[in-house]
């Protein structure tokens, strides 16, 4: 967990979401950071945040996404693809995220949730009530199952193979 991964301003945003549950996930790379963490999560009511503060190995990660309805990616600052976005759509969650690189791109491209404006809690809150809604909710779940089937390792191999193809013909 760093500072760019942007938990204090999802924290933040929980201040305004008093029915919301959250758990964070993962090992802090940065002491400071994790002080910060700790003291926003203070502030909240108690048992609103469930704090895994460790690596999380493989097999739990089903089990994480089982209890979860929603993945938060609050990024503060971003220039790929996030991983956890791939997970997210593995096991149906749509996403709420922070219009950064191409996180933004990604989730309004394929409808899978909505953008939030970077480092700005009252905006992530929107957006996080936003797909609190049932239909937007519904919405986001089919396009998470669409895209999740398009993007298979198989349609991949298969993509890649026909353009082996079409090279070859062409020589």
């Amino acid at each position: 967990i760093l500072p760019t991964k942007g938990l204090h301003v999802l924290l933040q945003a929980m201040r305004d979401l008093p029915d919301f549950r959250l758990t964070l996930a993962g090992d802090f790379k940065e002491a400071g950071y994790k002080k910060r963490i700790l003291a926003e999560i203070d502030v909240l009511p108690k048992g609103q945040v469930r704090l895994m503060d460790r690596f999380v190995d493989d097999e739990e990660i089903p089990g994480i996404f089982a209890r979860s309805g929603l993945l938060v990616l609050p990024y503060t600052f971003f220039h790929a693809q996030s991983g956890v976005l791939r997970l997210a759509m593995k096991y149906g969650i749509p996403v709420v995220g922070s219009d950064v690189g191409g996180l933004g791109e990604s989730i309004r491209a394929w409808g899978i949730g909505c953008c939030a404006e970077p480092d700005d809690p009252a905006s992530l809150a929107a957006g996080i009530r936003q797909m609190a809604e049932p239909d937007r909710y519904r919405s986001a779940g089919d396009a998470v199952a669409a895209i999740r089937d398009r993007l298979r390792w198989a349609n991949a191999a298969e993509q890649t193979w026909r353009a082996y193809l079409s090279i070859l013909d062409a020589g």
